[in-house]
């Protein structure tokens, strides 16, 4: 037994096991080194991503502004004008202008969609990932506060609607315009109006914050 013991070389042995060890624990730094550089570039990726979305959603957010401003200009030139006395005709062709509110905010969601169903958004850091998350978020808000808009001027196409005709030059009474119902309804589209403008400027400025921070980030 004692000559078969001293037949084996513990050593050789000792430093085959010892290179396959090596071996193994290399080819797992060299997986884990190749997992986490495709992981960057993924995350670079989507960050890509996600600042291109969020640039096209802030200039379709500026549009929307603009033509929300532009509603609440018509409605106060059309205010001024029943208070004034002006024509008629005048106060129709103004009330006919602010049927145009065309201030709808197309809000871009595909790059967040990829980052949250890949469930890549787990490997970002918690500020970053928080930040993505708030962002869109708002959105969510302020898409809510636009919805609540179109009640404004839904009612206000239904009393222009039943009390004038739309489609001819037909001039309708004073009274439909100088009507207690219609400043109403003037008022609460105005009130509608401008909570969708504060909401659409209060977006912009988070819309700034997150693409001053995305640029800080690696791409």
């Amino acid at each position: 037994m004692s000559k078969w013991y001293k037949r084996i070389d513990w050593l050789n042995h000792g430093l085959e096991f010892f290179v396959v060890i090596i071996g193994i624990l290399i080819a797992f730094q060299l997986q884990n080194f190749s997992e986490s550089v495709k992981r960057k570039e993924t995350l670079a990726n989507h960050r890509n991503f996600l600042l291109e979305e969020t640039k096209d959603n802030q200039k379709s957010l500026k549009y929307a502004l603009e033509k929300v401003n532009q509603s609440i200009g018509n409605l106060d030139s059309l205010k001024n004008a029943i208070e004034s006395e002006k024509n008629v005709w005048d106060i129709k062709t103004l009330a006919l202008r602010l049927l145009d509110d065309s201030g709808y905010f197309y809000i871009r969601r595909n790059a967040y969609k990829t980052i949250t169903e890949s469930g890549d958004i787990r490997f970002l850091e918690f500020e970053e990932k928080k930040k993505i998350v708030s962002l869109y978020g708002y959105y969510d808000w302020t898409e809510a506060i636009q919805r609540n808009s179109y009640d404004g001027f839904d009612n206000y196409f239904d009393y222009l609607d039943a009390n004038t005709d739309l489609y001819t030059a037909e001039v309708p009474d004073r009274s439909v315009f100088e009507s207690r119902v219609f400043s109403n309804v003037l008022g609460t589209y105005r009130y509608l109006l401008q909570a969708k403008q504060n909401k659409y400027r209060d977006c912009l400025g988070q819309i700034e914050l997150f693409l001053q921070n995305q640029d800080s980030l690696p791409h």
